[in-house]
């Protein structure tokens, strides 16, 4: 075998190491895409870690926007003991695109609903926020707020 011959085979065989690797790569990030693994924590997060992200982001914002609705808590864990059944956790999968890249091209989200009371009972003192969230528990997007009429809750 002569010098170039064997540069030849070294550099396909490079290449060829490349390609594999980044074939696993994006497989793996596929994969954790869709199954809602947290890249970050190398696992899917439990429910009470996403309510707990949505309660953080929902006090965070009512501060901001209107905070004599909800001066009586004090943190997230004052909010969850005095709203015991306040929130649902969805979890969801949007396959888009052509359906032999839906996996890669997908998204795997949760949409966590808060019902909670306010301090303001003019017209009824509960209020419901949904909080969209990444598999990671970042709040995303929130919308929906509404006061609740009494005779709901």
């Amino acid at each position: 075998m002569t010098r170039k011959t064997i540069r030849i085979g070294l550099s396909i065989g490079v290449l060829a190491a490349y390609s594999l690797g980044l074939t696993y790569c994006v497989a793996v990030s596929v994969d954790h895409n869709l199954s809602g693994i947290c890249d970050a924590k190398a696992r899917t997060l439990r429910d009470d870690e996403f309510v707990s992200a949505a309660i953080a982001y929902e006090l965070k914002y009512q501060k901001r926007f209107a905070p004599e609705l909800i001066e009586q808590y004090k943190s997230v864990a004052d909010f969850a003991v005095s709203n015991p059944r306040c929130c649902e956790i969805e979890r969801k999968i949007e396959a888009d695109g052509w359906p032999p890249l839906q996996h890669a091209t997908g998204t795997y989200y949760v949409v966590a609903t808060l019902n909670y009371k306010v301090s303001d009972d003019t017209i009824g003192n509960v209020y419901r926020a949904s909080v969209l969230l990444s598999r990671c528990g970042e709040p995303g997007e929130r919308f929906g707020t509404n006061r609740l009429p009494k005779t709901v809750r």
